[in-house]
């Protein structure tokens, strides 16, 4: 398991590249990234390994993969060509909003498929490739056209429900009003944490700290403390050391506890995610 880096460092909101392949081959191993990720399929077929499910995008389809998803690729049939776009949403830029929007998406979509024959599929095909000439030609002001692409990319995706627009999650200013939290539990995350230290560096009574930020999140502090540490920790995965020590310097009390939240946050266990890895790097 593996933190994918960029592909290229032209920019730091997206990446773009066109492959052909000549034979099947293994594109990816497990690995997930930040960016949100769309693959269209010009020809051939790419098979896609998600949340141990299988899933072949054929011929004009285009795939979304959401923001921290596990999941690895592979071309399926020779002489397949596929464009792959990662990008950061636009819109979305301060620090919190980053942060914060993979945990409160509470039923966040995986992945969607966006077949041939779906109408709308024309139009994310259309954004794609002007987004791909754009990159190539690098003629004046292309990174202003490119953002704007990318702009109807995170509309239209918006539109088909697949991530949230963060106004209709909660307000801006609200959120805004707790970034000195969620900047202490990022630079604390591997100590004890309890709600009424929080509660002083916000400057409110812990009850009703708790009882706002759940309003405003849908989700309990400690779930959020949990969602940090589990971040942590999937990231020290690679690192030569055992889940008890990842454990205990993510902040968690117990291995037990700490395999449990895992799993509820990732669909696997740690010690299968580790595994999972090793044999995709041994196999690659």
């Amino acid at each position: 398991m593996y933190n994918e880096r960029p592909l290229t460092s032209d920019s730091d909101f997206y990446l773009i590249k066109e492959h052909e392949y000549v034979r099947r081959y293994k594109l990816s191993n497990l690995h997930y990234h930040s960016e949100f990720e769309l693959i269209y399929v010009k020809k051939g077929c790419v098979r896609f390994f998600i949340n141990q499910e299988e899933y072949d995008v054929r011929t004009g389809s285009v795939i979304f993969i959401n923001s921290n998803i596990i999941h690895r690729t592979e071309c399926a049939e020779n002489n397949t060509v596929n464009i792959i776009l990662q990008f950061k949403n636009p819109v979305d830029s301060a620090y919190a909003l980053r942060y914060i929007s993979g945990f409160i998406k509470k039923h966040k979509v995986t992945h969607s498929i966006f077949t041939a024959d779906n109408p709308d599929t024309a139009s994310l095909i259309d954004f794609m490739e002007s987004i791909l000439k754009e990159n190539k030609s690098k003629r004046n002001s292309y990174k202003s056209f490119i953002n704007g692409y990318l702009h109807l990319i995170t509309a239209f995706i918006q539109r088909n429900k697949l991530i949230p627009d963060s106004k209709e999650i909660f307000k801006q200013e609200e959120i805004q009003r707790f970034n000195p939290l969620f900047e202490y539990v990022d630079k604390n995350y591997s100590q004890h944490i309890t709600v009424d230290a929080l509660g002083a560096l916000m400057h409110l009574n812990a009850t009703y700290l708790c009882r706002i930020f759940k309003e405003i999140t849908g989700s309990t502090l400690t779930e959020y403390i949990n969602y940090v540490r589990i971040h942590k920790a999937t990231k020290m995965l690679s690192l030569d050391k055992t889940l008890s020590e990842i454990a205990y310097e993510c902040g968690f009390s117990s291995l037990t506890y700490f395999n449990r939240i895992f799993k509820k946050r990732r669909g696997y266990s740690a010690s299968e995610y580790r595994k999972i890895a090793q044999y995709e790097n041994i196999n690659n």
